[in-house]
């Protein structure tokens, strides 16, 4: 094999197999720069299964993605089954050490779905001085999944990537209709050409039809596609039987606020925009002549509105 992240390297293979099933003994890249090795087998007879272990010693994630050159050690295991009773996936992240793209690198973890549970257990991921932290498990009605962000380094993360991120949160409840509680602050965040100074988000969701819930949204400067945004503030108050929304965006063109309130009985959300407003650095201006009635209603390939 030829690869200039990969000077001299190897290709070993040893499987066998038939209609129904495969076995490999091994799978190893060898160069000057490190070993992957896999082992695993799939069987597809009756309930389709597998399991594969994967090794690697030095190994250079470069030949993946010319982006992310380093050296990594790991070990790691996938299996499943898929069965009409209920699926089973395990990813366990037993270690993973080193270095990508001159940053310091390490994730250990389990992630397991066993049909309709998932279970996070002690799931870290760090490079750099980033880290990222998810731990719980959740199914359909019940559970907790807790969040940590503590990035200050984006830009070690991945190319293109820069700015700083914290905060954390957690879904409880159950996947099906969850909690949701977040708090995330973010300075000088930029993916590829898109630039925002600041974010600031704080969110409370219950969905329970009488329990309120409040979303505070507040963006300072955003740049992205040749247009800037001075700022977006979005607030959210109330419980899904009752409740409002106020917005206001702030450009160098226009000035724009809105506000709505409503209720959501699903599939429907009934409500009414009570104010829109749009006022251009020129003076011109353009407001909503009185209150218009707005419906939305949910459907399988989309909104109705």
């Amino acid at each position: 094999l030829v690869q200039q992240f990969l000077p001299d390297a190897n290709l070993t293979l040893d499987s066998t197999g038939s209609l129904t099933a495969i076995q490999s003994n091994k799978l190893d890249i060898t160069s000057s720069t490190g070993l992957f090795h896999i082992t695993g087998n799939a069987d597809w007879r009756l309930s389709p299964m597998f399991e594969a272990k994967a090794t690697g010693v030095d190994f250079n994630p470069a030949i993946l993605n010319p982006a992310l050159p380093g050296s990594l050690n790991f070990a790691t295991t996938l299996k499943g089954k898929i069965a009409p009773s209920a699926n089973l996936v395990t990813i366990e992240l037993n270690k993973i050490s080193g270095q990508l793209r001159q940053h310091p690198v390490a994730a250990m973890g389990t992630l397991a779905l066993q049909g309709e549970k998932l279970k996070i257990s002690g799931l870290q991921i760090e490079s750099g001085n980033n880290q990222l932290a998810i731990n719980g498990q959740i199914d359909k009605t019940q559970g907790k999944l807790t969040l940590s962000v503590d990035m200050p380094n984006m830009a070690a993360l991945w190319p293109g990537l820069a700015g700083s991120l914290e905060g954390g949160g957690t879904i409880s409840g159950g996947w099906g209709n969850p909690a949701v509680n977040l708090d995330l602050n973010g300075k000088g965040l930029v993916l590829a050409e898109h630039k925002i100074r600041q974010l600031n988000l704080t969110a409370d969701y219950h969905p329970e039809n009488n329990v309120p819930s409040t979303l505070d949204l507040d963006i300072a400067e955003i740049d992205s596609a040749g247009m800037h945004v001075d700022g977006v503030t979005l607030i959210g108050k109330g419980a899904l039987k009752r409740h409002g929304f106020a917005l206001a965006i702030h450009s160098p063109y226009a000035e724009l606020t809105a506000s709505l309130g409503g209720n959501w009985n699903k599939p429907i959300w009934r409500g009414t925009v009570q104010k829109l407003e749009i006022t251009e650095t020129r003076g011109r201006s353009w407001a909503l002549a009185k209150p218009a009635p707005l419906r939305i209603e949910q459907k399988t390939n989309g909104l109705d509105i």
